[in-house]
């Protein structure tokens, strides 16, 4: 039998806390389902924080623009 490497056991770490952060809230008892929900909640906001606020432009701002100018002039 090959003795586990510590790649092996590495990989295994990574997956059970995947499996942690993502099922760990609807799977476990209360004190580690609330670890678990809070972690993914940092962890989303963390990410969610990394990205800019996205302002999209009006494409047709510069027509609507113009049309309120020319009901303004009349």
């Amino acid at each position: 039998m090959k003795p586990r490497t510590s790649k092996t056991l590495s990989f295994l770490a990574v997956i059970l806390g995947f499996a942690f952060i993502a099922w760990g809230d609807r799977i476990l008892p209360e004190p580690m389902k609330t670890v678990s929900f809070r972690t993914r909640t940092t962890i989303e906001r963390f990410l969610l924080g990394m990205t800019p606020d996205w302002n999209p432009e009006n494409p047709n701002e510069r027509t609507e623009k113009a049309i309120e100018e020319e009901l303004n002039r009349n």
